[in-house]
């Protein structure tokens, strides 16, 4: 409880609710592995607490669209196919980047449907 106070103070929301989250039986254990997991996408990225505060990882191909993302062989929940937003940003336009996602998916068809290291190849530059 008294970490949720500190990061409450800090700035950080996230890891504010994770640790009150912690607090509670069953629902803790999921917050120590959800906590893990994002302390182990900042180490692999590179990167330290420090830089990523008031960051959050964004997905760069969505979770929406895992079917087809795993259909090209793309891992879309690897830390390498991550980027790291401000929270603001994130929040605010996440939604945008998933429906352009859905849009390269839904012009793309034919090439996923023919040619899928091709079409993933492609989704990869256009991701970029």
């Amino acid at each position: 409880m008294i970490n949720a106070v500190l990061y409450s103070i800090e700035g950080e929301g996230a890891d504010a609710l994770i640790s009150l989250a912690g607090a509670i039986p069953v629902i803790g254990d999921f917050a120590t592995g959800a906590r893990l997991s994002r302390r182990a996408a900042i180490a692999a990225a590179g990167l330290t607490a420090e830089t990523v505060k008031g960051y959050q990882a964004h997905h760069v191909f969505s979770r929406a669209s895992s079917t087809t993302w795993d259909l090209l062989g793309i891992k879309w929940d690897d830390v390498s196919n991550a980027v790291w937003w401000e929270a603001k940003d994130h929040l605010s336009q996440a939604w945008n980047y998933q429906q352009e996602g859905n849009r390269w998916i839904s012009g793309n068809q034919g090439i996923i449907n023919s040619n899928k290291a091709l079409a993933a190849d492609e989704a990869r530059s256009y991701a970029e």
